[in-house]
């Protein structure tokens, strides 16, 4: 079993390349693309407006963290 977490900003550098990549992915198996890793095992972020900067890493992390964590 594994989960896999994406994030970019859609100023970063490498969106235009990593963008058409994650695409794929959700179409491909054994990915199974949601917001709820209880329920799948792939998720990407894209931060709008943020940029190929290593200060938007906390912030990748802390809207990531409800993905992993869920109650009921």
């Amino acid at each position: 079993e594994f989960f896999i977490f994406c994030a970019t900003g859609s100023e970063d550098i490498a969106y235009p390349n990593m963008n058409p990549q994650m695409d794929e992915m959700k179409k491909m198996q054994p990915f199974i693309y949601t917001s709820d890793f209880s329920k799948g095992n792939f998720y990407y972020l894209v931060g709008p407006g943020k940029t190929h900067w290593w200060g938007f890493v906390k912030h990748y992390i802390y809207d990531a963290l409800p993905s992993f964590f869920h109650e009921g």
